[in-house]
């Protein structure tokens, strides 16, 4: 998993907010668009989509917790 500092962290968190609003074909048009002006903030974002993505398939806090 990725570690970001809280400095980053402040920098990327509204923008995780936002761009986690919108829909699949929504989301690549704006990660298009901060690309142009922030390449390397839309590259965090990616890393950061791409790492939900993969705990979300192998199943990370879902479930009932009891049966742990």
């Amino acid at each position: 998993m990725t570690r970001i500092d809280s400095t980053r962290w402040s920098e990327l968190s509204p923008l995780l907010d936002e761009v986690l609003e919108l829909s699949g074909e929504e989301r690549v048009a704006w990660l298009d668009s901060l690309r142009v002006t922030r390449p390397h903030v839309a590259a965090e974002l990616e890393k950061l989509l791409a790492e939900l993505q993969s705990l979300d398939a192998a199943g990370f806090m879902q479930g009932d917790p009891s049966v742990l």
